[in-house]
């Protein structure tokens, strides 16, 4: 839960900025790792479907037990903004589900890439 009367402060800011940006880093590098293993059967970029799918419940399931924590404030907010924006923003990251989609269309699987678009 977001408190409006506790205000951003600028400290907060200096201790995500840069951590927000390896995380992102590393979401990103997992994301590639997984598509280097899972393979694509007939082309269909399966393992963008299982990343958002997956990335999806891991960040439902950590927004659930922040919340449960208490107010989204001090070191919950911190965590929330360096795991949610930066580690699983950069993981579920919708420019790999645009190229994925997009590559789908020019290869004539106009379907596939409409029904992956609707899909995620």
């Amino acid at each position: 839960m977001l408190d409006p009367a506790v205000p951003v402060a600028w400290p907060l800011r200096l201790l995500t900025g840069e951590p927000a940006r390896v995380l992102g880093a590393v979401g990103t590098l997992v994301r590639y790792a997984l598509t280097t293993v899972i393979p694509a059967p007939g082309g269909w970029p399966l393992t963008t479907l299982l990343v958002r799918l997956a990335g999806a419940f891991l960040l439902g399931l950590l927004l659930e037990s922040l919340v449960r924590r208490g107010i989204d404030a001090g070191k919950l907010r911190i965590l929330r903004l360096l795991v949610g924006t930066g580690f699983m923003g950069a993981f579920t990251t919708n420019s790999s589900l645009a190229v994925d989609v997009t590559m789908l269309l020019a290869v004539a699987a106009s379907g596939a890439g409409i029904a992956l678009a609707d899909l995620l």
